[in-house]
């Protein structure tokens, strides 16, 4: 029997004028929202829907919005 994977792409982004965040990378599959800083570090936000991720993209200030939205509200873990 042969199994096919249809798995779903992550889809990335890059934040030219955030002085907070470099990239966000978000699983539609793993609802993980991946976010990278700056300063350093790497943060996989956890049961993130894709609206949440949407919002991200179109806020005036994406470290506003990560600070109002994800921070706090998501458990995370630290990847680098």
């Amino acid at each position: 029997m042969t199994t096919t994977n249809f798995s779903t792409p992550t889809i990335s982004a890059s934040f030219e004028t955030s002085t907070n965040l470099s990239q966000a990378e978000y699983d539609p599959s793993m609802k993980i929202l991946t976010l990278h800083f700056r300063k350093g570090g790497v943060y996989e936000y956890i049961d993130v829907e894709r609206n949440t991720y949407d919002e991200l993209l179109k806020a005036k200030s994406v470290g506003q919005f990560f600070h109002s939205a994800i921070k706090g509200k998501f458990e995370f873990l630290r990847r680098g």
